[in-house]
């Protein structure tokens, strides 16, 4: 049996990739201590978490991510308004949820399973370029444990499923190596030729590449674009040139393709103004530094290194989302960046004549000139700079350090070698001697690298995510069991979803929270924002209790759910009395009093005997297909002095967009309030300007004054403008906006009967 495991391990590759995926396997199962998880409970159950089981439990309900039905009431959650092209993870969430059945399980194995699938590509990376098996086996599982897999964790699921990373490293180490990309083999019929040939074999790393992660896809464009350009100024071949431009190219548009379906809506349906929106300056505040790249990371096993890291962040600037290479692979990128200069300083190779030794010294510089590349682009003030220029989309270049990652380790692994060989030189023991020495240094580097790079007590959050998960379940089982299915339910206050937060910290993924724990129940949250059939409930919320509870009965919806950790106390404790005195009856809490619940079907049924279903269906219309009022692009959120929040204006002129999905013009009544701010007496004078050109100047009394103006809103984006003009004082003038709704008329006719 010994006898066929060598023979099995000189002959092949098979038992180093079995024997890695174990390794693997097991090391991440002590580095996280799942045998203190909950298999059908999340790791993470807070922030993007909860997005990404949301698009593990939709694909599992509706076959794909793109619509939900039980999300933003009653239109549905579509998320063609917000574009992605990681379309092979959410097939991948199809295969495990159809192993699995429970999204919650297919979402952790899945998890689990971009650790064994990220070592087993990078092993092969690693064979390719020729590093030893030993030394392959290490480096391959400590690129499954990158600090970058545990600081993405579930939260960015997506992004930590990196294993297409050594795959597409590896075409532009052939690209600048010179090597061929699209080539088949001479022998065999037509049809094997091409599926045996390195061109099938490129085409596939390319749509993978293209399909798994839209920020991978983009960086590797911009290393196969380098490496293309060196390897021809370096040596004229411009067929080699072409090679890697036609990969490009073909990576390219890919990429298109898999947000194509998105245009197409954006096409048809226009585009939604606020889902996707990106500042300019994030490309510099979420890049990477050096510094970051080579200290420890936050969560380290050895306190004294943690806190060295925490101290970092906490007293320097720009933290980004904290990258780290760890130790080992630090180590490479410090000795690839004095190799270059090195290079730079003698303009020539070392003065060793060993043909394997400048082999492995070019590769070396290869590597190196890509990481600088990397680098260059991902640090902050770097060229990625540039790019946002053309696009604000791409913010996130700090996760170009996975690629780093990946060339550093592949310049550990020369390193290793070398040093191996060069010990076996000097060393006049026996063979069996020169492998115990090799294996011993292949474990203290394995356990250096687990040491230094897994997470310090990742089960201590374990038991109070399983505690919060199974309460929340246990309270939205009372709600499933009170509502029939199909039953709709208006979310209180409105959170605009997805990447915003509450004023009291919340983020706008809590709202998915009763989605996750129901099966046949319609919620108001969740739908992508800038769209009025996804904001409506931002603007009933601004009515009072009672005309909440009308509205919301008006239109079809049974109950109303408010989260009081997304409100002030004070505003939760007045919109609750409000809501308990219209309905007259008290609600539903849940056991940590953070959900309360109020069932409407009663004052549902009393509104059916008052008015015709005709009516209500024109009340309904009106409710959730809202003319919505945009302030977000000329005011800002702040504080007045008496401590409310309210909107400012950044500029003298502030137009406003308004945007109506309705297909005929509304009347309707502008309303809202408006105060001066930075006067000492008060002459400004308030304009505001309607759609139809109009103008209307608003009565101030000591600099306040009230908006209630006729307005007809035409189909699509219009907007009004509202101007302050007059001051008289050096002090620069602005404009609190307290509120800005446009009411229709059937609204209002509604709630005066």
């Amino acid at each position: 049996m010994i006898r066929w495991i060598r023979k099995q391990w000189k002959s092949s590759d098979w038992l180093l990739y079995a024997l890695t995926g174990l390794v693997t396997g097991v090391l991440t199962t002590t580095a996280l201590e799942l045998w203190n998880a909950k298999l059908t409970v999340p790791l993470t159950y807070w922030g993007d978490a909860l997005a990404t089981a949301d698009h593990f439990k939709t694909v599992m309900e509706t076959g794909w991510f793109t619509y939900q039905p039980l999300l933003g009431a009653p239109y549905g959650q579509t998320y063609s308004d917000f574009p992605t092209a990681e379309n092979l993870n959410f097939m991948a969430a199809g295969v495990f949820g159809f192993i699995t059945r429970n999204f919650m399980v297919a979402m952790n194995l899945y998890y689990f399973a971009g650790f064994i699938t990220a070592a087993l590509t990078a092993l092969w990376l690693f064979r390719r370029l020729s590093i030893s098996k030993s030394v392959s086996l290490v480096l391959a599982t400590l690129f499954a444990l990158a600090p970058y897999h545990f600081v993405r964790g579930e939260s960015h699921l997506f992004l930590a499923s990196y294993y297409i990373v050594p795959l597409s490293i590896a075409i532009v180490i052939a690209a600048i190596r010179g090597e061929p990309l699209w080539t088949k083999p001479p022998l065999g019929s037509k049809w094997y030729r091409w599926l045996t040939s390195r061109a099938a074999g490129t085409l596939l790393i390319l749509l993978l590449t293209a399909t798994t992660e839209t920020y991978y896809a983009v960086f590797f464009l911009i290393l196969i674009a380098f490496a293309g350009v060196v390897r021809l100024i370096r040596t004229g071949e411009w067929r080699r040139f072409w090679g890697a431009a036609i990969a490009g190219a073909v990576t390219a548009f890919a990429l298109f393709l898999n947000t194509l379906p998105a245009s197409i809506y954006a096409a048809i349906n226009g585009q939604d103004p606020a889902s996707l929106i990106r500042a300019r300056a994030d490309s510099e505040i979420y890049a990477l530094k050096l510094s970051q790249l080579i200290l420890p990371w936050a969560g380290n096993r050895i306190p004294l290194l943690q806190h060295i890291r925490e101290l970092y962040d906490q007293k320097y600037p720009l933290v980004s989302e904290s990258p780290a290479l760890g130790a080992i692979a630090a180590i490479g990128f410090i000795a690839m960046f004095l190799v270059i200069g090195y290079v730079i300083a003698t303009a020539v190779r070392p003065r060793v004549h060993a043909p394997h030794f400048q082999e492995r010294f070019g590769l070396f510089v290869q590597l190196a000139a890509l990481a600088f590349v990397a680098f260059l682009f991902s640090t902050i003030g770097g060229l990625s700079t540039l790019i946002s220029f053309v696009t604000s989309s791409l913010r996130g270049w700090n996760r170009m350090s996975i690629y780093i990652a990946i060339l550093c380790l592949a310049a550990v692994g020369i390193m290793l070698d070398g040093a191996i060989r060069w010990l076996r030189r000097k060393s006049n023991k026996g063979r069996i001697t020169q492998r115990v020495i090799a294996f011993a240094i292949c474990a203290c580097v394995l356990a250096v690298g687990y040491i230094d790079q897994t997470p310090s007590h990742p089960s201590a959050t374990y038991p109070a995510t399983i505690s919060a998960f199974e309460r929340d379940s246990t309270w939205f089982a009372r709600i499933d069991k009170v509502l029939p299915a199909g039953a709709e339910v208006l979310q209180l206050p409105y959170q605009p979803f997805p990447e915003t937060v509450s004023p009291t910290g919340t983020q706008s993924s809590d709202v998915l929270i009763p989605f996750l724990h129901t099966t046949d129940i319609r919620w108001s949250g969740g739908g992508i924002k800038g769209r009025p059939r996804a904001d409506w409930p931002g603007v009933i919320e601004q009515y009072s209790p009672a005309d909440i509870v009308k509205l919301a009965a008006a239109s079809g919806f049974s109950g109303i759910h408010i989260d009081r950790a997304a409100l002030e106390p004070d505003q939760s404790k007045k919109l609750e009395q409000g809501l308990a005195e219209a309905l007259g009856a008290k609600p539903m809490v849940s056991a940590d009093q953070r959900f309360v619940f109020y069932d409407i079907r009663k004052a549902r049924a009393t509104l059916r005997d008052e008015f015709t279903q005709s009516e209500l269906k024109k009340v309904e219309a009106a409710v959730v297909s809202p003319v919505i009022a945009d302030t977000s692009g000329t005011f800002v959120s702040t504080e007045n002095a008496d401590g409310m929040t309210v909107e400012r204006s950044v500029s003298p002129v502030s137009p406003v967009p308004l945007t109506s999905a309705n297909t005929k013009p509304i009347s309707a009544q502008l309303l809202g309030s408006v105060t001066l701010v930075g006067l000492d007496i008060s002459p400004g004078r308030v304009t505001v300007s309607l759609p139809d050109g109009t103008q209307h100047v608003i009565s101030l009394i000591k600099g306040h004054g009230t908006i209630s103006l006729p307005i007809v809103v035409p189909p699509g984006v219009s907007g009004v403008t509202i101007t302050v003009t007059g001051a008289t004082t050096a002090k620069p003038i602005s404009i609190d906006l307290g509120s800005l709704v446009v009411r229709e008329r059937a609204v209002t006719a509604f709630l005066a009967r």
